[in-house]
Parts: C-alpha cells; sequence; structure tokens
C-alpha cells in the first residue's frame, strides 16, 4: 500500500471514531469568533462579541484571500456584527456580491443547500433543522403551544473554501462548528488534514445534527399509527387530534426531505470535481453521500407511513 493510501486510511479511521465517540446531544457553538490554525494551539482561539476588533485585527494578518501558506479555519457568527461591520467582514474576505447577500439572507422555511464555484473560491451552503425561535406566547394566533414547541426551521452554514483556509458564516448559534472544532482538537490534535477536509466535516456533522430529527419524527408517526388504529376496538378516536399531528409530521417530512435531497446533489458535485483534484478526502465524501442516502430512504418509508 502506497504511503498516500496510508494516510488516507489512516485520517478517515481517526474521523470515524471522533464520530462515532461524539456526544448525542449536538452541542453548540458559544462564542461567535474562532480561527484555527492547523497544528498551533497557541494561535488557535475562541473569541468574545467584545473581543470583535481584535478578531478583525487577527484575521486581517492571514490574508485569506491570497493563499496564505497556514491551513486555517474561521468560523463567524455574523448575528453579532453590524451590517457596517459585516460590509467590512466581506471586503476583508474579497466576497463575491452574490456570497455576500446569500450568506446574509437566509430563508428559515426552505432549505437554501447549493454550491457556486468563485475566481478565489468555492461556495457551499449546507442547511439543518433547528427548533423554531419562534415562542408559544408570540405564536398565539396562528399556533398553539404544543406546535410552536414542535416547529423547526432551517439553519445555515455557509462554507467559503479558499485555497488554503475555510471561513464558515451562520447567524446565530448553531450546531455543527462546535463538533468540528471538537474534532480538531480531540482527535486530530489541532491538525487541520485539509481545506477540503473542512467542507467535509461540515456535512459531516450537519447531517449528524439532523439524527434527532428523524428519530423524533419516527416516533412521532409510530405514535399517530397506533391512535388511528387503537387496540380497543371500544376506544373512541380523537380524529380532529390525528389529522393535526398528522398535518405536523408532514411539515417535518417535508423539510427532512428537502434538506437531505438538497445535500446529495451538492455532495454529488462535490464529489466530481474531488476526483480529479484530491483523492485523499474522496473517500470520506463517498461515506457520507452513502450516509444521507440511507437518511433519505428511512425519511421516505416513514412518510409512506
Amino acid at each position: 500500500m502506497s504511503p498516500n493510501m496510508k494516510s488516507q486510511h489512516g485520517i478517515f479511521d481517526v474521523d470515524l471514531f471522533a464520530k462515532a465517540s461524539a456526544d448525542a446531544n449536538v452541542n453548540q457553538t458559544t462564542s461567535p469568533f474562532l480561527i484555527a490554525v492547523s497544528g498551533d494551539p497557541q494561535r488557535t482561539k475562541h473569541y468574545t462579541a467584545q473581543e470583535q476588533p481584535q478578531f478583525f485585527a487577527d484575521l486581517a494578518t492571514y490574508n485569506i484571500p491570497n493563499n496564505p501558506t497556514t491551513t486555517c479555519w474561521v468560523d463567524i457568527d455574523f448575528s453579532v456584527l453590524t451590517e457596517h461591520q459585516y460590509n467590512q467582514l466581506c471586503q476583508l474576505l474579497q466576497m463575491h456580491a452574490v456570497t455576500k447577500r446569500d450568506c446574509y439572507v437566509e430563508d428559515v422555511s426552505v432549505t437554501d443547500t447549493k454550491i457556486s464555484n468563485f475566481i478565489k473560491y468555492s461556495f457551499c451552503i449546507v442547511d439543518t433543522l433547528v427548533h423554531s425561535s419562534i415562542t408559544s406566547m408570540d405564536s398565539t394566533e396562528s399556533m398553539d403551544s404544543t406546535e410552536s414547541m414542535n416547529s423547526v426551521e432551517t439553519r445555515n452554514l455557509n462554507v467559503i473554501k479558499y485555497n488554503q483556509c475555510v471561513v464558515s458564516l451562520h447567524r446565530g448559534a448553531m450546531p455543527g462548528p462546535s463538533e468540528m472544532y471538537n474534532r480538531i482538537v480531540d482527535h486530530h490534535r489541532y491538525k487541520i488534514p485539509s481545506v477540503e477536509w473542512i467542507q467535509w466535516c461540515a456535512f459531516d456533522c450537519l447531517l449528524g445534527s439532523l439524527i434527532p430529527h428523524i428519530d423524533q419524527i419516527v416516533q412521532d408517526v409510530e405514535e399517530i399509527d397506533q391512535q388511528s388504529i387503537p387496540v380497543d376496538p371500544n376506544t373512541k378516536l380523537n380524529q380532529s387530534e390525528i389529522l393535526r399531528n398528522i398535518s405536523m409530521a408532514r411539515k417535518k417530512l417535508r423539510k427532512l426531505t428537502s434538506s437531505l435531497s438538497s445535500k446529495i446533489e451538492v455532495l454529488s458535485v462535490i464529489i466530481q470535481q474531488t476526483k480529479s483534484k484530491s483523492q485523499n478526502i474522496l473517500v470520506h465524501l463517498l461515506a457520507v453521500e452513502s450516509e444521507v442516502k440511507w437518511k433519505i430512504a428511512r425519511v421516505k418509508a416513514t412518510s409512506e407511513t
């Protein structure tokens, strides 16, 4: 076996272990800014919202759009930035106007997963589902408290891959970045295998964040099925409640189907690009593509039920 193949499978084994040992309760990002420099714990740092000026100053030193020599990953929760500060960030990263808008304008009702290639970077959106920020008190006119608590909305992780750095941007705390950081620190000893690895890791972690939603909807549908055909024939059915639960389940299944289907489309593009550029990460991408297909099959079976 060639050294490259050994290295490839070695990384894959590490990532499989990282995935298997991950906490089932997906953590969410708490610090709005992160700069992770491959193999350098001293320069890997979280920044609070109050440290935003220092973060901008440090970020400028890496000259990310112009091929820095050090592989790094930058994660940004831009919900703490003013519109002026966000524009400054986009200027610093030399983001195209289309990318700038796609990151900033987020539709929480539909999946936005996509991929685009620009001169200095490739840009893709990887989405997940989070519990709706609408509270039952704010939504009494449109839905009751139970439906409000069970509602989910789309949250995007915008992944911008430069030659030697990846920048991920999102609006508000979300699952994904913290798990990505834990894998780098705990399982790769602060080393970032490649920028392609970070892009793959975003898909892998956000796919993992959908698993609790899939498990919950499968359980919900099984309960609806049991309510619809009670064991005791004398049991009186609450048809309005059953129909309401079916309606809520359909909404969740549509969002899950949309999120998973779009991931397959984007992964297919990335895999085709990777075949001619980087073989080392191809095994990771094929594995996560296969996992997405299994998740789609599970959601489809639940929809049929």
